[in-house]
């Protein structure tokens, strides 16, 4: 999954579905998400399929509040009440959608039904925010398949599944579901792949510290595997940079630019998949 910020500042987070749990009755699937930016798992909450409607709570406390998160059986005129962000206090902790278009559409060799839901307000707190839901059944949103408690129950600016967040890649271990039409990223890894400690993985940048504009230079020899990236993130954690290495190259050298990155302090991941094995402090004069 991807977000974007003006004007060109990008974090990728990956959404994993972890092991089955049971309390108050049902069977739940806990959410964790894991991003670049993001020092270790954070906790989503836990999930709940019953046929075709998906529920979602955060805490296992019974006594807690569960949420209808999906809603598959849907037709096109219908409407149900979907979770939004409380902090605004002149709304409801749900609100109104209307089911706008039903179709049906083919996703990686299966057809799925796909829902359109648009709030039923006229309203937007930003350009960001078009009251606008994607479901794609059995899949679930387009923009952010999983809510937490942080976007409904918190000040966050921007409610759940708002904003510039979409969903670049839905996989399974074996096979791929989904895939962005126009951003895809999946893991193409079919094998594990094992890593050596990490003081083991060469990699160098030079000069360190790099005058404004110029090129720092990587050289690296890894082992061989497919999604070996660089991501340069600046103090505030926007990614300034992603580098791709050659899938079928263990060692090599190629040159980052620094044209656009004011002066000061950044850092740069070496990651493998959702792994990160190694981060570089680099100084721009």
């Amino acid at each position: 999954m991807s977000n974007e910020s003006p004007p060109f500042y990008r974090t990728q987070y990956q959404i994993i579905a972890e092991k089955d749990t049971s309390f108050c009755g049902y069977q739940w699937t806990k959410a964790i998400e894991r991003g670049l930016s993001i020092d270790g798992p954070r906790f989503l909450g836990y999930y709940r399929s019953e046929g075709q409607q998906v529920y979602y709570r955060y805490y296992s406390n019974c006594s807690e509040r569960e949420w209808l998160m999906y809603d598959y059986s849907l037709e096109s005129g219908d409407s149900v009440y979907l979770p939004f962000n409380q902090s605004y206090p002149q709304y409801a902790d749900t609100l109104l959608h209307v089911v706008k278009e039903v179709y049906y559409a083919n996703f990686e060799g299966v057809e799925r039904k796909v829902l359109r839901l648009e709030m039923d307000n006229n309203f937007a707190f930003f350009d960001d925010f078009d009251g606008e839901v994607v479901w794609v059944e059995g899949l679930g949103s387009t923009k952010y398949p999983v809510p937490a408690a942080v976007c409904l129950m918190t000040g966050t600016i921007i409610p759940c599944g708002q904003g510039r967040h979409y969903v670049q890649c839905i996989q399974t271990q074996d096979s791929i579901l989904y895939r962005h039409p126009f951003d895809p990223y999946c893991s193409t890894l079919t094998t594990p792949v094992v890593f050596p400690d990490k003081d083991d993985l060469k990699i160098s940048l030079s000069p360190n510290p790099v005058h404004q504009g110029a090129l720092l230079n990587v050289q690296y020899q890894l082992p061989l595997a497919e999604d070996w990236r660089l991501l340069a993130y600046n103090v505030y954690g926007h990614l300034m940079e992603t580098h791709r290495l050659p899938v079928r190259q263990d060692s090599g050298r190629f040159s980052l630019s620094t044209a656009g990155w004011p002066a000061g302090v950044y850092f740069v991941h070496l990651v493998n998949g959702e792994r990160r094995l190694r981060t570089m402090r680099v100084v721009v004069e």
